[in-house]
């Protein structure tokens, strides 16, 4: 099964989690952010690849701004 043949990772994953946003990354991919209760995530897919990054709420102050510009380095 290739990756367009699947549903999105982010789509199955974001759908758990009422409390999020939806970003477009510069490749046109779709990712979504949201919070737990300790820790931030952020999703997305690049290059046939899935990442999910997170941060513990505690020790960070890492914005939606901050995990866009991470994933958009990815190539």
């Amino acid at each position: 099964m290739n990756i367009n043949e699947r549903v999105p990772f982010t789509h199955q994953f974001g759908r758990f989690y009422e409390d999020k946003e939806a970003y477009t990354l510069n490749n046109g991919q779709k990712a979504i952010y949201f919070e737990h209760q300790l820790f931030n995530f952020f999703v997305f897919e690049s290059g046939n690849w899935q990442y999910m990054l997170g941060i513990d709420k505690r020790v960070s102050k890492v914005t939606p701004a901050t995990f866009v510009e991470i994933a958009n380095s990815i190539e």
